[in-house]
């Protein structure tokens, strides 16, 4: 008897455990994509910093790393890892989102890896982003939320921001997008048009109209 109730109490607790993970596993929750911010400074041979060069030609490489194990990761991930690459040209970025399947806490490294070109200095700030996934008040389904903070969790951040220095004074600075790229040319005054000519010309044209108009009536009164 005592066998019977042990078995059928492992049984009850096994189809419990199944039941759990299949309408856990039913649902899922996609996370928002996080922008990633890319800025590119010049420092000029005073050591003064002018922001927002744009470097059209110039690539950056992040990689997102799971530290939670079995941690999901964005589409298009390869060997354990997300990558993506940013061009200087201020164009949106973003972390693509990930999709979750069971509640849990999910923690990932966001790094940036160093390139080649020496005449830039890049940011080495490591982000960790912690993916708070838990279901709503009525277990029909997954909410996610995300914190950034820095790897020792620290401090919080509300973007994930890098500052790149480029050390050459050849790059142009990017004007400010509220000015007008090129200034607006001086206006060049009309030119009036001088008159008097025209006047002395127009009073000769009468003087020479009225005397040929006497001179013919003088005529005419002496040929009759």
């Amino acid at each position: 008897m005592k066998k019977k109730m042990i078995l059928t109490a492992i049984l009850v607790m096994v189809i419990g455990i199944c039941t759990f993970n299949t309408v856990n596993a039913a649902y899922e929750v996609q996370s928002e994509k996080l922008p990633i911010k890319t800025i590119i400074n010049l420092v000029d041979d005073d050591s003064e910093e002018k922001e927002n060069v744009v470097l059209e030609n110039e690539t950056f490489n992040y990689v997102l790393t799971p530290l939670t194990e079995g941690a999901p990761l964005p589409a298009g991930s390869q060997d354990g890892r997300w990558n993506i690459s940013v061009k200087g040209d201020y164009r949106d970025y973003f972390i693509d989102s990930i999709k979750f399947i069971r509640p849990g806490i999910y923690e990932y490294k966001f790094e940036q890896i160093p390139g080649t070109n020496e005449d830039i200095q890049y940011d080495n700030m490591v982000y960790k982003l912690i993916y708070d996934v838990s279901n709503n008040e009525t277990y029909d389904s997954l909410v996610c939320k995300v914190i950034i903070t820095d790897e020792e969790e620290n401090y919080k951040y509300e973007d994930v921001l890098y500052t790149n220095l480029y050390t050459s004074s050849e790059v142009p600075v990017d004007p400010d997008p509220h000015e007008d790229p090129e200034p607006k040319p001086e206006p060049v005054p009309e030119e009036k048009i001088d008159t008097s000519d025209i006047n002395v010309l127009l009073y000769v044209a009468i003087f020479v109209g009225s005397a040929y108009v006497i001179t013919r009536k003088i005529k005419s009164k002496k040929e009759n």
